[in-house]
């Protein structure tokens, strides 16, 4: 059966506890955290072409909306449930040194006891990566060392490295390995290859069933030419919407894991919705999709 997770961002921050409790008690599989450090002004970011209809679409993040710290979110959500795995969707890996990233994935992993892994991507908001002083012309290279400096630091013991963005002589995040998955997000060629060369997994937006299928099998074949073909992958895929069809026909066409938007199951705005509504809908929409507790 398709597992199922759900995204916790757009809640009330007070509200993640309680809100992750009742995922976990109604079967949902697991909970994504995303992030954006600052949100710039709408009017700077309002360039982006929808990709499906070309057309300038509204801003994914504007001046009102609200943020939190990502790793704060997960220490919350980890010490507040047993069961529910929790995932973040996405950590922008430029934005911070991949040594702070080992650390705080490593201290994830400790307080989950394990339910962690680390979804990663290298951003698309250019306006953010001016704000932090991180070169957004060098978002690929700075991901791709940080990934290869990341998987060191958590294959536990003395690491060094020598590369041109990161350089740091020998130095140790873990004397023992720490077994957090990485999921690779983005759908740009450069993303599609990073995921199938060094991911365990690959996360995706919402986007048409036969996109899906297609970069699916694009995944396939370059981890079988770079013989991982027979190694552990997940694919997580972003629903269109929180119904049972579209969980069967993910699930007829081998998907494992879904990914349902919190809107999508409380369209109402869920920082202004009474939070026994929005624990009432998680389970009304857990019904519905054939979820049973754990």
């Amino acid at each position: 059966m398709l597992k199922i997770g759900f995204t916790i961002y757009s809640n009330r921050i007070d509200e993640f506890a309680a809100v992750a409790r009742q995922a976990e008690a109604v079967g949902f599989d697991r909970v994504w955290v995303g992030e954006h450090i600052v949100a710039p002004l709408a009017s700077a970011i309002h360039t982006d072409k929808d990709i499906h209809q070309g057309r300038v679409r509204p801003p994914v993040v504007a001046s009102d909306d609200r943020f939190y710290d990502l790793w704060t979110m997960i220490g919350v959500i980890a010490a507040s449930t047993t069961k529910l795995k929790i995932a973040t969707g996405v950590v922008v890996m430029p934005y911070r040194h991949p040594l702070v990233t080992a650390r705080a994935c490593a201290t994830a992993h400790a307080l989950a006891k394990g339910r962690f892994s680390l979804g990663v991507a290298a951003g698309w908001l250019e306006a953010e990566f001016d704000a932090l002083g991180v070169p957004f012309n060098k978002r690929g290279a700075l991901t791709d060392e940080g990934l290869a400096i990341l998987r060191k630091s958590l294959a536990g013991g003395v690491i060094s490295n020598d590369g041109p963005h990161y350089p740091f002589p020998p130095l140790e995040v873990s004397p023992e390995p720490v077994d957090v998955p990485i999921i690779v997000g983005g759908i740009s060629p450069a993303a599609v290859a990073r995921a199938a060369a060094v991911g365990d997994g690959w996360v995706a937006p919402k986007l048409p069933f036969e996109q899906l299928l297609s970069i699916r099998e694009r995944i396939t074949k370059l981890r079988q030419g770079a013989g991982r073909g027979s190694e552990p992958f997940e694919y997580h895929m972003h629903m269109p919407s929180a119904d049972i069809e579209v969980a069967q026909r993910w699930e007829d066409a081998g998907f494992e894991h879904g990914v349902v938007v919190f809107d999508d199951i409380h369209p109402e705005d869920p920082r202004e919705t009474p939070l026994d509504a929005k624990l009432s809908r998680l389970e009304e929409t857990a019904k519905r999709l054939g979820l049973s507790p754990p």
